[in-house]
């Protein structure tokens, strides 16, 4: 697939929105495409037809990927999509609080960690490797969403992820989310590099002089933690995780 596109399901206070994602093979990075927020309260039916109408004209006809949030109401939404003919598949990502990403019994529905869809989309931050124009009419609310957009740790010690401000959205963050969690599913990093031979003195070196550039940057607190596989895009699992403006 060449587009991805994501769609998180708003609620009555909560926007629903949706992220388009490009592949770019030669940069072995993503281009957010379009960007989109659905008025508060805008019926399913009417988000599908849009989206439908979307995916179904060039250049993302015949090449583009659907993720939908399937968490709470998501499910019965999910299967309105499944039946409008988008001419491909609809992949939906059940969010939840654990550590584990599962696949239910046959079914294209994924139950993926929270933390996992921030921390991949950490890593392409830090990485460089998802490019949003200024041009597209709601980044500015996309950047102003990341700008909000915090880990913090409940009384009980559990990590959330979400807007930290009262009245405040994440909506556009959580649709790039979806759709970079499963573009990087068939695009990994890890492809593209050749296994190489290394002592543990070049090694840490290589870390050290890694964080040392981090730190150096022009950056803004985005998120904390690691995702299921353990990773995290400096330090240990409570780096606090930041990216440049």
């Amino acid at each position: 697939m060449q587009y991805y596109v994501g769609l998180d399901l708003g609620q009555v206070q909560d926007y629903s929105a949706l992220a388009v994602l490009e592949w770019l093979p030669k940069e072995y990075s993503y281009a957010v495409r379009h960007l989109q927020r659905f008025s508060l309260g805008t019926p399913y039916p009417q988000i599908c037809h849009e989206v439908r109408s979307l995916v179904l004209r060039p250049p993302l006809v015949g090449k583009v990927q659907l993720v939908v949030d399937a968490t709470g109401v998501g499910r019965p939404v999910l299967d309105i999509f499944r039946k409008a003919q988008l001419g491909h598949g609809v992949i939906g990502i059940s969010i939840h609080g654990g550590d584990t990403v599962t696949r239910e019994t046959a079914s294209t529905v994924y139950r993926v960690p929270k933390r996992d869809l921030v921390s991949n989309l950490q890593l392409l931050f830090q990485e460089r490797r998802l490019k949003i124009s200024k041009d597209l009419p709601e980044a500015e609310v996309l950047a102003q969403e990341l700008r909000n957009f915090r880990a913090q740790i409940t009384e009980a010690g559990n990590e959330t992820y979400g807007a930290w401000r009262s009245g405040e959205h994440d909506d556009l963050v959580l649709a790039v989310s979806l759709a970079a969690w499963l573009a990087e599913r068939h695009h990994p990093l890890a492809r593209r590099y050749k296994a190489e031979r290394a002592s543990s003195e070049a090694f840490l070196r290589r870390v050290d002089e890694a964080k040392g550039r981090a730190e150096r940057q022009d950056i803004d607190q985005f998120a904390v933690g690691s995702d299921s596989l353990g990773r995290s895009p400096v330090g240990g699992p409570h780096t606090t995780i930041r990216f440049r403006r």
